[in-house]
């Protein structure tokens, strides 16, 4: 019976710096019970589970990154396979990027500060970009 490509972890970078990679993982390393997102319902709701799900484990930060992929499905999973390698060093970062891609979907009311979260994506052109911004925008709170 024919096999599908086998993968060593090389051949698929995670998106982490090196001394996120090194860092020690603490606490429960099981994925969390939560729902599984795919990035069609709200992410604010997804990042809120996760962190009620993780604070009782007793994980760092690093921890979180690690578990974070675990709690995605489908293109939510193929966003996070498509990071640049090596270029989140904190949960804090992992966050941001995360609502950058699918705050679209959030049902809330935006700030300021969350609307600076709102970048050109790589492969956006600016007026698909634009267009998104001001979606943002209109959005916002006062």
């Amino acid at each position: 019976m024919p096999r599908g490509p086998e993968f060593t972890e090389e051949e698929i970078p995670l998106p982490y710096t090196q001394d996120l990679l090194k860092a020690r993982v603490v606490g429960d390393s099981k994925a969390p019970k939560i729902p599984l997102y795919d990035g069609m319902t709200n992410p604010y709701d997804h990042l809120d589970n996760f962190r009620y799900a993780m604070e009782g484990r007793g994980a760092n930060k690093a921890t979180k990154c690690h578990m974070f992929p675990t709690t995605l499905k489908g293109p939510a999973t193929s966003w996070f396979k498509r990071l640049t390698p090596e270029s989140i060093s904190s949960f804090a970062e992992l966050r941001k990027v995360f609502l950058e891609r699918y705050m679209i979907i959030s049902d809330r009311l935006y700030t300021a500060n969350d609307l600076s979260t709102v970048r050109q994506r790589l492969d956006e052109k600016l007026k698909d970009y634009i267009t998104r911004f001001n979606n943002e925008y209109a959005r916002c709170e006062g």
